[in-house]
């Protein structure tokens, strides 16, 4: 009868708590943070190039998001999927379709995940310099960032550069991924 009661109480705590029945965060293609780097071959493609640094490894594939093209960014610490960004190219657009192209875009993300907050330079600077594994360069420009915050711990920190602008989501767990060598041979 204590199973029957305890059964029946955690099937009631379940239903009355959606957010733990809630799917895991997905980036795309159903692409999630506990996808492989092989997983998200299977699930996007062959990469168009790859490059291993010290302690990652970056895929790049072409992407359409809403109908612009960028170029995206899967990088991985060992086998977990560290963080994925998305690079905007504007410098050769009109400076009108470039304006329009940021703000079509920040506006979808702010529509989904609300009004992002700050992020200082030196702390987005400090993140992307771990992903992609060397030192930040001033000449950058980098500029008018911005960082939404999941409520799963994904961080979407968006900046803008001279060439475009960037999305890019970091693992909530990015700071206890373990850096690990590669045999990028097969790839």
């Amino acid at each position: 009868m204590k199973r029957i009661a305890a059964l029946l109480l955690t099937v009631i705590l379940l239903a009355a708590c959606p957010a733990l029945a809630q799917p895991a965060f997905s980036l795309r293609s159903g692409v999630t943070w506990d996808s492989t780097m092989m997983d998200v071959m299977r699930m996007e493609g062959t990469p168009d190039s790859v490059s291993q640094m010290t302690y990652s490894i970056c895929m790049y594939l072409d992407a359409a998001v809403s109908n612009y093209q960028a170029e995206m960014d899967y990088v991985f610490a060992g086998e977990d999927l560290a963080a994925v960004q998305y690079v905007f190219r504007t410098h050769e657009d009109s400076a009108s379709h470039a304006g329009y192209k940021r703000q079509y875009i920040r506006g979808a993300l702010t529509q989904k995940y609300g009004n992002p907050g700050t992020i200082s330079g030196a702390e987005s600077e400090e993140i992307m310099a771990r992903i992609y594994d060397y030192p930040f360069d001033p000449s950058w420009e980098i500029d008018n960032r911005a960082c939404w915050a999941l409520a799963d711990g994904t961080r979407i920190i968006w900046y803008e550069m001279e060439i475009g602008f960037s999305v890019l989501y970091v693992n909530p767990l990015f700071d206890t991924l373990t850096p690990a060598e590669y045999n990028t041979s097969g790839l």
